[in-house]
């Protein structure tokens, strides 16, 4: 009736949130900021050949990781004009 064991998005699911704990890791290390780090990683990652195609929507994008980003922009923000942040 059911399977065991992992199905094949929770291992990739897996191997993602592995390569980010690494990544950020290797940002640390180098005191690099970790989002430059993240995005080269993405990039790396996007031209292997053998990785499986994964599409999202752009509604899910915008809901799950640039609503969380603009909240900690936001709330890192001291205040000041654009000319001090800038």
């Amino acid at each position: 009736m059911g399977e065991s064991g992992i199905h094949h998005i929770e291992l990739i699911a897996l191997a993602l949130l592995l390569a980010t704990a690494l990544l950020t890791t290797v940002a640390r290390r180098f005191q690099t900021p970790y989002p430059i780090v993240l995005v080269i990683g993405g990039l790396v990652l996007s031209l292997l050949p053998r990785l499986p195609h994964i599409s999202l929507s752009p509604h899910l994008v915008f809901l799950v990781f640039c609503r969380p980003w603009f909240f900690l922009g936001h709330s890192t923000h001291r205040g000041g004009t654009s000319a001090e942040i800038w």
